[in-house]
């Protein structure tokens, strides 16, 4: 098994099965798995936690629609429905980490403004443009919403406090 994942060109997912069933017939930790594998920690454990994914995510990053940096950020969505959107659209219409980060963090903070996150609830074919990317302030360094952007990147309470007499 172990010459076939150093070897082979394994889907992602396939690589992570693999080293589960190291694990578990050797009773390897992560360390002397991530040794015998000729990997670092962190590659084994972010394998190992591809297996974790939600079902949708996990057979497009088998199916080479997503990568896995943009469906780690988009399992981090709770919300199914709105997660299954952002990781369609994803899919169809391409998608970096960053934007998938952003698109998280616009949901975490249309959520914890009681608001209905994006996209509305409407199947991937409705979806029309991509859900709102977050800006980060110049001045506060606070986070909003593309909509609302001004030339100099100011978010809205520190663009009226400049623009104040």
């Amino acid at each position: 098994i172990t010459e076939n994942i150093q070897r082979e060109n394994l889907p992602p997912l396939d690589e992570a099965r693999a080293i589960r069933s190291l694990v578990d017939i050797h009773g390897w930790g992560i360390g002397m798995t991530a040794r015998k594998l000729s990997r670092s920690e962190g590659w084994v454990r972010g394998r190992l936690d591809l297996l974790l994914l939600p079902e949708l995510i996990a057979g497009m990053v088998q199916g080479e629609k997503i990568g896995i940096a943009v469906a780690n950020e988009l399992a981090k969505i709770p919300d199914e429905r709105i997660r299954d959107q952002y990781a369609n659209y994803a899919a169809e219409s391409g998608c970096t980490a960053a934007t998938a980060a952003n698109w998280r963090r616009q949901v975490e903070s249309d959520v914890a403004q009681g608001l209905a996150p994006e996209p509305t609830p409407r199947g991937p074919e409705d979806l029309t443009e991509a859900p709102r990317s977050m800006i980060v302030c110049d001045a506060c360094h606070g986070g909003f919403d593309g909509v609302r952007v001004r030339i100099i990147r100011l978010c809205p309470t520190c663009f009226n406090a400049w623009m104040a007499p």
